[in-house]
């Protein structure tokens, strides 16, 4: 219980510290040919079947597990932001949070445009709308703006 509070109390300071570890090492995103940087969003179902482990449970791809949200940037996929949820839990439950979170994380380690690209389970118009209101191009799949 007091790890899991603490990890709550630390997590925007851990998340700020990665990108400043990354920033430090002279790390920068490759972008793509037509210039913007990749960010690259999805929840990413990890096995957990025959486990006992609190907040596992039946996952989209048909196995007891969780269902993280990561966030890579660069052609080389630095991760920025990721979000331990439950199996269970729908992709964009918590995406709104996450995407205010990642988004001026890629900032502090680029100053090229973003171009943010989410699976059709975030086809959501709260998303689009913090999409364009923090100035990233975007692709979800399905839809490119």
């Amino acid at each position: 219980m007091r790890m899991d509070s603490i990890g709550k109390s630390q997590r925007e300071q851990l998340l700020k510290f990665n990108a400043h570890l990354l920033k430090s090492n002279k790390i920068k995103p490759t972008p793509l040919k037509n210039g913007l940087i990749p960010v690259d969003m999805d929840v990413t179902p990890m096995d957990n079947s025959n486990t006992k482990k609190e907040g596992v449970s039946w996952t989209y791809k048909k196995f007891m597990g969780y269902a993280p949200m990561m966030a890579y940037i660069g052609k080389e996929g630095y991760m920025v932001n990721t979000e331990l949820r439950e199996g269970k839990q729908h992709c964009q439950n918590g995406t709104p949070d996450f995407l205010r979170q990642a988004i001026p994380l890629c900032r502090e380690m680029t100053d090229k445009p973003l171009l943010v690209r989410l699976d059709s389970g975030n086809d959501a118009a709260e998303n689009v709308g913090i999409l364009l209101e923090n100035g990233a191009f975007y692709v979800i799949k399905g839809f490119v703006k």
